[in-house]
């Protein structure tokens, strides 16, 4: 492996690496400063008891998950809408918060569904198919998708395909997953077109 090749595949693995890492680092420093706040309340009320530990737990996750509803509530009318784009115009100048967002709202949107669908895309050669997930389906005549590499789901390519060159699959994300890990082995009975369920007979005993 050359120079060359060492430098694509450090900046690679850190396109990959570092959000996660971020995002992690992040999530425990909320639940160290929540137990921070908690704790001296919780001391009081079971400073004997052996199950102190759990029920501060329990009272910072409860925190968490109240506090993330609560924010959705919030941001659900007009005006929290133009509160949290206000809030997004500063926090983005923050040093990784825009690497954070981008790994997590896509998986939170209301409005896209990345990975939604199981697809078929034209390969890279005349006569062959490959598979792909779909992204994000809103524009009218184009879908964009994710193109993944075999045996590494992570890696690939955010392909934008006309509609017309798109077959939707009946296959589950989770199966199409296995069957890249598995550089396709099985794919010729687990690939199913969805139009290819309507024309199959029904029996009847």
């Amino acid at each position: 492996m050359n120079k060359l090749d060492m430098n694509s595949a450090f900046r690679s693995g850190m396109r990959v690496v570092l959000p996660v890492t971020l995002l992690i680092f992040a999530f425990k420093w909320v639940i160290s400063f929540l137990k921070g706040l908690i704790s001296p309340i919780t001391g009081l009320i079971m400073a004997n008891s052996s199950y102190h530990g759990l029920f501060l737990d329990f009272l910072v996750y409860s925190v968490i998950f109240i506090i993330i509803v609560v924010a959705g509530f919030l941001t659900m009318n007009k005006k929290g809408k133009d509160l949290h784009r206000a809030f997004e115009d500063k926090a983005d100048k923050v040093p990784g918060y825009s690497i954070i967002k981008g790994v997590v709202a896509p998986y939170f949107s209301t409005e896209l569904r990345p990975f939604s669908s199981v697809v078929l895309i034209p390969g890279l050669t005349q006569f062959s198919e490959a598979i792909a997930f779909v992204v994000d389906d809103s524009l009218e005549n184009e879908t964009w998708v994710h193109f993944p590499m075999s045996p590494n789901m992570i890696t690939g390519f955010p392909l934008k395909i006309p509609n017309e060159h798109i077959t939707y699959l009946s296959t589950s994300v989770d199966k199409a997953t296995s069957l890249i890990i598995a550089f396709g082995a099985g794919a010729a009975k687990e690939i199913i077109r969805r139009d290819e369920i309507q024309k199959q007979p029904e029996y009847s005993i």
